[in-house]
C-alpha cells in the first residue's frame, strides 16, 4: 500500500487543541500508520521515559527524607 496525500487535514479541523505549534501532535502515530509494530515501539519509549522520571522523583524523596547518610546510594539511580 502506498502513502498518499490526505484528502482532508483532520488535524487543522480538530478544535481540541488550539495551539498552532501542536497541530502535528493532534493525531499520534500518523507518520507510522502503515507499520503497527513501529507504533508499539513508540509507546514503549514513552513508557521508558515516564519510568525514568518516576525513579528520579523517588530517589529525590529518599534523599530528602532519609538524610545525607544514604544519599550516595540513592544518587546511583541517576546514573
Amino acid at each position: 500500500m502506498r502513502a498518499r496525500q490526505a484528502s482532508l487535514n483532520r488535524a487543522a479541523r480538530c478544535r481540541v487543541l488550539h495551539d498552532g505549534i501542536a497541530t502535528r501532535a493532534r493525531q499520534l502515530g500518523t507518520a507510522v500508520a502503515n507499520h503497527p509494530e513501529v507504533r508499539t515501539h513508540v509507546f514503549e519509549l514513552f513508557g521508558n521515559i515516564l519510568a525514568q522520571r518516576l525513579e528520579m522523583a523517588t530517589a529525590l524523596r529518599a534523599i530528602l527524607s532519609v538524610g545525607h547518610v544514604d544519599a550516595l546510594f540513592t544518587l546511583q539511580v541517576f546514573r
